[in-house]
């Protein structure tokens, strides 16, 4: 089970969701999501990028603040910022994904800033983003590499990172820790390992029950795995095909497990939202904005 705050003022439920829909439809949003995603990814990109800001704050309660906002880096991590270019780019491919969430889901699961970089290193690894532990902020790296080639990369980092904000957020790290080392605490199936040994040292079907390689390492990887793997439609409907495929009745079972669980986080998140009809839709690229309104 997730744990949920007991702060009344946190509460999430299907009411105040429809009722803060209603009002930011009505209310504060500066310009449509149409036009300023054309103007995004356009030639006069410039001019859009502080109404693109205010449209997120407005529609999700999720300030863009300058990079140099987030204070004391995380240790041996070096950033760089992004130039205007980038910055549009990577706005436009954020307001295309926030729209998957209902309006106040953001708002009230633990995320009010989204920082960007133009390139984000650990030592010698380039990183994608990553979440912050005390501050309820993700930040993001994009360049125009990313736009041209690896949009979809970008996409399921975004996920992944704020799926952990999500967790962070409830408190529910270790809890679900348990939870999903107990999926595998059975004879034989494979546990989770930081330390990974050679690849031909492993059965062949080792990193099957795990929602990647990565995610093999630790729980909170493979929830967050699952998480970008979900969230982004055509890697949903592969995850979906993996699961109906998959021949190995231990594999499916924890796979199931898993899956499930991870239904359950978004639908007590969401305050009964992002149900079985959500998916169906995701699945089928019919989200679009308003579609919670």
């Amino acid at each position: 089970m997730v744990n949920v705050s007991p702060d009344a003022k946190r509460t999430i439920n299907r009411r105040n969701f429809l009722i803060g829909a209603a009002t930011l439809s009505a209310g504060n949003v500066l310009a449509t999501y149409d036009r300023i995603l054309s103007g995004l990814l356009g030639t006069e990109y410039t001019h859009c990028i502080d109404e693109a800001k205010e449209y997120i704050l407005a529609r999700h309660g999720i300030e863009i603040p300058k990079p140099a906002s987030i204070g004391t880096l995380p240790k041996g991590l070096s950033v760089t910022e992004p130039n205007k270019y980038e910055l549009s780019r990577g706005l436009g491919l954020v307001m295309e994904e926030l729209i998957k969430y209902p309006p106040l889901f953001l708002r009230q699961n633990g995320i009010k800033k989204i920082i960007f970089f133009s390139s984000i290193w650990s030592d010698e690894e380039r990183l994608m983003g990553f979440a912050s532990v005390s501050e309820e902020c993700i930040a993001m790296c994009y360049n125009a590499e990313f736009f041209e080639h690896r949009r979809e990369e970008y996409r399921r980092a975004l996920h992944h990172e704020l799926y952990h904000r999500f967790e962070r957020f409830h408190n529910s790290v270790e809890s679900e820790n348990g939870i999903w080392k107990d999926f595998h605490s059975q004879d034989g199936y494979p546990q989770y390992q930081i330390y990974m040994p050679e690849e031909n040292e492993l059965p062949d079907n080792y990193f099957s029950y795990f929602s990647s390689k990565y995610g093999s390492t630790e729980p909170i990887e493979d929830r967050a795995g699952f998480a970008e793997q979900m969230m982004v439609s055509e890697l949903y409907i592969k995850l979906l095909d993996r699961i109906q495929s998959e021949g190995d009745r231990q594999i499916l079972k924890i796979l199931l497990q898993k899956y499930e669980a991870m239904l359950g986080y978004y639908r007590e998140w969401s305050g009964g939202l992002m149900d079985l009809s959500f998916w169906e839709d995701l699945k089928n690229d019919r989200i679009t904005e308003g579609y919670f309104n």
